[in-house]
C-alpha cells in the first residue's frame, strides 16, 4: 500500500479543528464579530417554504396533464428547495437566528413546513453529537451502520443507497442511539401534522403533498444539492488532505445551500452563521493549504457512486477517546 497521505499520528489527525481554530482566533480575533445572531435567516426560510408550498399547490393540474413535466419540476425546483431547507434547518439547530432558544426552535418548526416532516428537533439533538463526537461510531449518527456498509457495495447499490439517503438519515439514529422522544420532538410532530392538514385545507387536494414528498426524495438523494452529504466527511483517495475527514467546497451550489460547502470553516467555527461563512473564509482560509477542498459537488457524487475505492467505509472512525481506530485506517489504505 502507498505511504499514508499525511505523516501525522492518530492523535494529531483527530484534532485538526481545535488547533486550527485556536490558531485562527489568535491571528484574527476580529472573527468574534461574525458570531452575531442573524435573524434575517428567518426571511430565507419564509422564501423557501413559501416557494415550496406555492409550487406544490400550483403544480397540481400538471400532474394530470403532463406527469413527466411535473416530476421534472419536482426534481429541478423542488429538490433544490429541499436542499436549501435542510440547510436552513441546520442553521436553526445551531441557534444562529435568535438569542432565544425557543425562537430558534420555532424557526426550525417553520422550516419543517417546507418538507412536511418533523425534522428540526431530532436533527438538532443528533447534530450536536456529530460536532462534539465526530466520527465516533455509536454516537455520531452521520456514520453509516455496519449493515449499510455490508449491503451497499458497488456502483448500483451505492447509487441506491444515495437515492434513499433520506431513509438512512431518518432511521439510523433509532438504531445507533435509540431513546424515547423528547418534548421538542413531540411538538415537531404536532406542528408537522398541523402543516399537512393546513396544506390540505388551502389546496383542497393531496397532490401538493405528493409534490413535496417527491421533492424530498429527490432533494436528499441523487441530486446535486444532496452531494454535500458525500462531500462533507467522506475520505477520497485522490485527495490526500481529506484524511482529516472534513472537506470544503467553494462552488456554485453554495448559492442554493447557504454556504454549506464551507464545511471545514463550519466545524472550526460552528458559531458563525451561514451568511457569514464566506467572510470567515476571506479572513482566514483563502490561502490556508491545510484545508481539504473538493472542487465539484457533481463530480464528487459521481465518483462516490462509480469509484470502487470509495465505499461507505471511507470515513474516519474514532474510538470513544477520540483516537482514530487502526482498523478504520487499515481499511482505507487497503482500499487504495
Amino acid at each position: 500500500p502507498p505511504t499514508p497521505p499525511l505523516t501525522l499520528t492518530p492523535a494529531a489527525a483527530m484534532s485538526y479543528h481545535i488547533p486550527r481554530r485556536n490558531r485562527i482566533m489568535k491571528e484574527h480575533p476580529e472573527i468574534r464579530e461574525l458570531f452575531a445572531k442573524q435573524p434575517v435567516i428567518i426571511l430565507y426560510i419564509a422564501g423557501y417554504v413559501g416557494t415550496m408550498w406555492g409550487t406544490a399547490i400550483a403544480a397540481a393540474p400538471l400532474l394530470k396533464e403532463n406527469p413527466l413535466l411535473w416530476a421534472a419540476l419536482a426534481y429541478c425546483l423542488g429538490g433544490s428547495l429541499i436542499g436549501g431547507i435542510t440547510l436552513l434547518n441546520h442553521e436553526c439547530g445551531h441557534r444562529h437566528l435568535f438569542e432565544s432558544d425557543l425562537a430558534n426552535r420555532c424557526a426550525g418548526y417553520f422550516a419543517d413546513m417546507g418538507m412536511l416532516l418533523p425534522v428540526s428537533a431530532s436533527f438538532r439533538k443528533y447534530h450536536k453529537l456529530h460536532h462534539t463526537t465526530m466520527s465516533v461510531y455509536g454516537i455520531d449518527t452521520d456514520l453509516p451502520t455496519p449493515v449499510e456498509q455490508s449491503i451497499f457495495k458497488g456502483t448500483i447499490l451505492k447509487a441506491v443507497w444515495l437515492a434513499l439517503h433520506s431513509l438512512w438519515y431518518a432511521f439510523r439514529p433509532m438504531i445507533v442511539r435509540p431513546g424515547p422522544p423528547q418534548v421538542w420532538e413531540i411538538l415537531a410532530w404536532v406542528c408537522t401534522i398541523s402543516s399537512i392538514a393546513l396544506m390540505r385545507v388551502i389546496a383542497g387536494h393531496w397532490l401538493g403533498h405528493a409534490f413535496v414528498a417527491l421533492s424530498v426524495f429527490f432533494g436528499t438523494g441523487l441530486h446535486p444539492t444532496a452531494a454535500h452529504f458525500i462531500v462533507e466527511h467522506f475520505v477520497f483517495p485522490d485527495n490526500p488532505l481529506s484524511v482529516q475527514d472534513t472537506n470544503s467546497y467553494y462552488g456554485f451550489w453554495n448559492l442554493f445551500l447557504f454556504n454549506s460547502g464551507y464545511h471545514t470553516e463550519h466545524h472550526d467555527f460552528p458559531e458563525v452563521p451561514c451568511n457569514k461563512l464566506h467572510e470567515l473564509y476571506e479572513i482566514a482560509y483563502k490561502n490556508d493549504p491545510s484545508v481539504s477542498v473538493v472542487p465539484s459537488f457533481v463530480e464528487a457524487q459521481f465518483n462516490f457512486i462509480t469509484d470502487d475505492s470509495v465505499t461507505l467505509k471511507s470515513k474516519i472512525l474514532r474510538d470513544r477517546k477520540g483516537n482514530i481506530t487502526q482498523a478504520a485506517r487499515d481499511d482505507f489504505y487497503k482500499a487504495q
